[in-house]
C-alpha cells in the first residue's frame, strides 16, 4: 500500500493537512483474531486472504492450521493487480484480512474491492478490518504486528498525515453481519464481519 498510499496523496495533495494528528502506536489483544483462528481450527486446509505484508507472527499463528494462504504484499502491489489476483483465484475463502487497506482506498475502490471478495466468500467466511473516526490518517499505512498470544500491535510509520474519505466501510457488503467491533485508543475500530 505505500505506492498507493504516496500516490494517493500527490493526487490529493490539497488535502494534506499538517494538523496536530500524530499517529500513535498501540497494542491489544485481539478478540477478532482469536475468535477466526479458534473457528478455523475446525476446518480442513482453511483458505485465508491476507491483504498486508506477511508478518512472521501472523504467519506463526496460522501455520498451526495448515492453511492456504494467499498474501498479497499491499506495498508492492498495485490495487489493480490486488484485484486481478483476488479474481483469478478459484478459491472461497474462510477468512479475509484487510487490516487498514480500505481506509486509504477511494469510495469507488472500497466498493470494487468488496464486491471481489464477497464473489470469493461463502457462508461463514469471516472478514476483519480496520476503520477509523478521525478526518485524518497516517500518510502511509501503519504496520501489524501479530504475537502467538493474539496481541496486536499496530506501528504508524510517518508522523505525517493525509486526509480520509470516510463512509460506510461495509455498506456495500449484502449478506454479512457484524460479528465484533472493538474501538481502540488510537481511534481505529477492529471489525469482524461475518458472511451468512
Amino acid at each position: 500500500m505505500l505506492n498507493y498510499a504516496v500516490d494517493f496523496c500527490k493526487l490529493q495533495a490539497s488535502h494534506l493537512e499538517p494538523q496536530g494528528y500524530r499517529p500513535e502506536a498501540v497494542s491489544y489483544r485481539s478478540a477478532s483474531l482469536e475468535i477466526v483462528r479458534n473457528l478455523l481450527q475446525k476446518k480442513d486446509k482453511p483458505k485465508v486472504l491476507n491483504l498486508a505484508p506477511l508478518t512472521s507472527g501472523l504467519f506463526n499463528l496460522m501455520a498451526p492450521l495448515n492453511p492456504l494462504l494467499v498474501s498479497i504484499d499491499s506495498e508492492t502491489t498495485s490495487f489493480s493487480e490486488q484485484l486481478c489476483v483476488i479474481k483469478s483465484s478459484s478459491e472461497q475463502f474462510d477468512l479475509v484480512l484487510l487490516w487498514d487497506c480500505l481506509m486509504y482506498r477511494t469510495v469507488s475502490e472500497q466498493n470494487q474491492l468488496l464486491e471481489v471478495i464477497q464473489e470469493h466468500s461463502t457462508t461463514g467466511t469471516n472478514l476483519m478490518a480496520y476503520s477509523t473516526v478521525r478526518q485524518e490518517l497516517p500518510l502511509i499505512a501503519s504496520l501489524f504486528k501479530v504475537d502467538s498470544d493474539y496481541t496486536v500491535s499496530i506501528l504508524p510509520r510517518t508522523s505525517e498525515s493525509i486526509s480520509c474519505q470516510r463512509s460506510e466501510l461495509f455498506r456495500s457488503l449484502s449478506g454479512w453481519r457484524n460479528s465484533h467491533t472493538l474501538q481502540l485508543r488510537n481511534s481505529f475500530r477492529e471489525h469482524l464481519i461475518i458472511r451468512l
